[in-house]
């Protein structure tokens, strides 16, 4: 499909596969600890070749316009986390990675609080076992409109949700950018990490919504399940 004279999309092979995720939305009392939150939150979650799942932020919320409300009327995001279909323990590793992401990175933010986005059946009781680290002094209550738990801090209060749905998704990567120079491609990647922010449903993983490179399945080293494409590789026309 020509975009001008000097651009062509061939419409062909796309990287997709299923996944389960979870989707979560973060408060804060401003801009800054969310962004502080956010940051936390989906670290080292690029790719699920090394790291625990892949997440990121699938949109920012102002609290109060309209499309736009969270519970308590402050400044959130939306965040997934995405764990592969195929994994056997797909549902058991998804909730560790939400323990262990929420417990670490979001009890730990000053002002935050979180809430669950998915009903499902089955769920995860998440917010109990976050809370064990009231040591006790944890209780249930409602508060914005749904069931919690509330865990004295040193900072006053943090509130989470009960349960944690999770649904279907889909994970991969979609585009490739051939140009005659890395400023080009860069320019254009960057042009569509735009385009996909404006889709409050998708996140993007890779540092910048862009993968420096593309990986292929599989290695000549036996302990790698995935390596650099090398016939895509600029340096290596003249090698290959």
């Amino acid at each position: 499909m020509p975009l001008n004279r000097n651009s062509i999309v061939e419409d062909t092979y796309a990287e997709g596969f299923r996944s389960i995720f979870a989707e979560f939305l973060i408060t804060a009392r401003d801009r800054t600890w969310l962004d502080h939150c956010c940051h936390a939150v989906t670290g080292h979650a690029s790719s699920t070749i090394l790291c625990d799942s892949e997440a990121g932020v699938a949109q920012m919320l102002d609290g109060v316009s309209p499309g736009q409300e969270t519970p308590d009327g402050r400044v959130g995001a939306v965040i997934q986390v995405h764990v592969p279909r195929f994994r056997k323990d797909r549902q058991g590793h998804l909730e560790k990675v939400l323990l262990a992401r929420i417990s670490q990175n979001v009890l730990t933010c000053p002002t935050a609080r979180c809430f669950n986005r998915l009903q499902s059946e089955p769920y995860f009781k998440l917010g109990r076992k976050v809370a064990f680290f009231g040591d006790g002094h944890q209780f249930r209550a409602e508060r914005f409109g749904s069931k919690g738990w509330v865990i004295p801090t040193m900072g006053g209060e943090f509130y989470l949700t009960r349960r944690f749905g999770f649904s279907d998704g889909v994970m991969g990567g979609n585009l490739w950018f051939m140009a005659r120079s890395e400023a080009a491609s860069l320019d254009a990647a960057e042009r569509a990490v735009a385009a996909v922010q404006q889709c409050p449903d998708s996140v993007l993983c890779f540092p910048g919504g862009v993968a420096a490179s593309a990986s292929k399945a599989g290695s000549r080293y036996s302990f790698l399940i995935a390596s650099t494409y090398a016939e895509y590789c600029p340096t290596l026309v003249e090698k290959l």
